[in-house]
C-alpha cells in the first residue's frame, strides 16, 4: 500500500519524462488488475486510482514539456502558439541564454528549441553548453544562420537537431519528436 501512495504521488508530478510516466503507469496497472486462472480481478484500489487521476489534469501531466528560447517575439509567439496547437506544453518563452538557463532549473522541459542567436551577453550555443553540463536535456536548434562557423560551433554542443528558418509546423512537429526519440534510445542505451 505504501508503494503504492509512492507511485500515485510520482504520477501526479508533471516534471516527469512521459517515458517515466509511461512505466510508472504501466507498473501501477500490476496492482489494480491482475489473472488468476483465467480470471481478471479488479483491486479495490481502482477507485484510489480513478479519484487521483479525477484531480490531476490528465492530458497536461503527460505532455511532453517544451522551453522555447527564441530573441524575436513574434517569432517566439508563433512557436509557442505552434507547439501548443500540436499538443505540447510550453513552459516558457524566453529571449536570452541567463534565462533559458534558468528555466531550465526552475521548470525542468522535455525538451528545448534554442535560437543560436540570443540577446544578453550569453548566446544560445554557449547557454546549451551549460545546460547540456548541468542537465540531462535534448536541444534543438532554431536558426536562420547556416554558415559552417556557426554550425561547426553548434555541433560542439550535441544538439539532438537543427531547424532552419523560417520552417513549417511539419518540420518543427517532425524535429522535436526525432529529438525525444533520439534521446530516449541514448537513455535506454546507456544503462
Amino acid at each position: 500500500m505504501c508503494e503504492l501512495t509512492l507511485i500515485f504521488t510520482i504520477l501526479s508530478q508533471s516534471d516527469l519524462h512521459p517515458g517515466v510516466k509511461d512505466l510508472i503507469f504501466n507498473r501501477l496497472m500490476i496492482y489494480l488488475f491482475w489473472i488468476k486462472n483465467g480470471r481478471v480481478f479488479v483491486s479495490p484500489l481502482i477507485i484510489i486510482f480513478i479519484l487521483v487521476l479525477k484531480k490531476m489534469n490528465k492530458n497536461e501531466v503527460f505532455m511532453t514539456k517544451i522551453l522555447v528560447a527564441e530573441d524575436e517575439n513574434i517569432v517566439a509567439l508563433n512557436i509557442k502558439k505552434t507547439l501548443e496547437s500540436i499538443g505540447y506544453k510550453v513552459t516558457a518563452v524566453v529571449n536570452n541564454g541567463e534565462d533559458a538557463v534558468k528555466q531550465v532549473e526552475k521548470n525542468k522541459p522535455d525538451l528545448i528549441l534554442m535560437d543560436i542567436m540570443l540577446k544578453g551577453l550569453t548566446d544560445g550555443i554557449e547557454a546549451a553548453e551549460i545546460i547540456s553540463q548541468n542537465f540531462n536535456i535534448p536541444i534543438v536548434f532554431l536558426t536562420a544562420l547556416s554558415d559552417e562557423k556557426t554550425i561547426d560551433r553548434a555541433a560542439f554542443t550535441k544538439p539532438y537537431g537543427y531547424l532552419l528558418k523560417p520552417f513549417t509546423t511539419h518540420e518543427m512537429h517532425t524535429a522535436v519528436e526525432n529529438a525525444l526519440i533520439n534521446f530516449e534510445e541514448n537513455v535506454k542505451n546507456s544503462y
